[in-house]
Parts: structure tokens; sequence; C-alpha cells
């Protein structure tokens, strides 16, 4: 037992945070007081002017008692649910290039997860899918001009269809691309490893698109 010198009470050792050099490893001020005594405006003024030597000391912390830590911080996530999504929404939309990033490894990584959850997805959202078939079908209608060769397109579908490996037709220049928008035509077609395609969704750099031609052309001599 001892007595908290902030309230007087007497109280079980473990009712005092621990300190490195005290006799008996406890503060003399119980849990409690030293938890009211951090909440006061002059506590928080210290904090905010000594940011690096709290972040140092918790990094401490957390390498000394990693199954504390993370056991405290999914406690805080629990707790403070829609501080934590607002705090990641923002670093998100903060760090557009290295979620996309994360989130292609990811998906190639666990490709039959992927489609677990897409597949549950579009179960339970069937009007969603439909609309987007739907809006890119109408981009498809407005983006094919008159004097399209119908035939030579269905053939590239069908090379891709019959290719040993999974391929698409790609859209050279995106139907629905960010900055510029491409034709349904023959000229603006290319059958290309269905990987890549997925990889490289409705964005569009010449240079990028240039060298992934030449590449395929080659491949595609040396296969004939």
């Amino acid at each position: 037992m001892k007595i908290c010198n902030q309230c007087g009470a007497e109280k079980p050792l473990d009712e005092y945070p621990n300190r490195k050099g005290a006799i008996d490893g406890k503060r003399n001020d119980c849990k409690v007081c030293h938890s009211a005594r951090s909440k006061t405006p002059a506590a928080i003024e210290w904090r905010k002017n000594n940011l690096d030597r709290g972040a140092a000391a918790q990094t401490r912390y957390r390498k000394k008692h990693p199954e504390k830590a993370r056991a405290c911080m999914a406690k805080s996530r629990i707790k403070y649910k829609e501080k934590y999504a607002l705090i990641g929404k923002k670093w998100r939309e903060n760090n557009p290039e290295i979620v996309k990033a994360r989130n292609a490894a990811d998906k190639k990584l666990n490709k039959e997860k992927h489609k677990i959850v897409r597949a549950k997805y579009l179960a339970a959202n069937p009007h969603l899918d439909r609309a987007n078939v739907g809006k890119r079908r109408a981009s498809r209608l407005n983006a094919t001009p008159l004097w399209v060769e119908k035939s030579a397109i269905e053939w590239l579908y069908l090379d891709s269809v019959t290719n040993p490996a999974p391929h698409n037709v790609d859209h050279v220049i995106p139907l629905r691309g960010a900055i510029v928008c491409g034709l349904h035509c023959l000229d603006n077609l290319e059958v290309i490893p269905a990987h890549d395609n997925f990889t490289k969704s409705n964005k569009f750099d010449q240079d990028i698109e240039s060298a992934r031609q030449l590449t395929f052309t080659r491949q595609k001599l040396a296969a004939a």
C-alpha cells in the first residue's frame, strides 16, 4: 500500500504509474491524479512545445513493449473510430499515388481475395455494376465513328479471347480519360496482357504507350 501525495488516499502499488529510479519503482501520485494533472493547460502546453521528446518516448515504449503498444492502439482505434477514419481519409487524399501503388501491389499479391470481395460487392450492389456498364456503353457509342470497321474490331476481340495467356482489348487513349478521350476505332485499339490493362486503368502517357507498343510489336513478330 502507498499514500498518494496528491489526493492523500492510500492505494495498492498497482494503482500507481511506474517510475525508474524510485525505491519501489512507482510514482508518488496515483494513476488517477497523474492522469488529471496531464490534462491541465500547463501540461498540454508543455507537450506542444516538446513534440520531439514525446515522439521519442513513444518510440522507445513501442520497441520495449510491442504487445502492449499494439493492444493499446487497437483499443484507441475502437474508442476513437471516427477520428481515425477522418485521419485516414485525409492522408489518402494527400497521398493518392502511394495509395494507388499500395492497392495495386495488394491486388497483385491477393488476387483470389480481391475476386471474392468484388463478387460479394457486385452481388450486394448489382445496380452500381449495371450503372457503370451502362455508362461505359454510352461512352463507347458516343466515341464510335460512323466509318469504323466493325469486322476488324471484332477480330481484335477474338484474338484477345483465343490468346493462351489472359489478354484484353485496350483503348490506347482511354474513352473516359481525365485529360483526353479517344475513339472506339481500330487505330485506338490494341490487344495487351490483362495485367497491363488493369494496371494502366484509364490513364494515358504518350511515352509509356509508345514503349509498350514497341515491346508488344516485337513480341508478336518474334512469335510469328
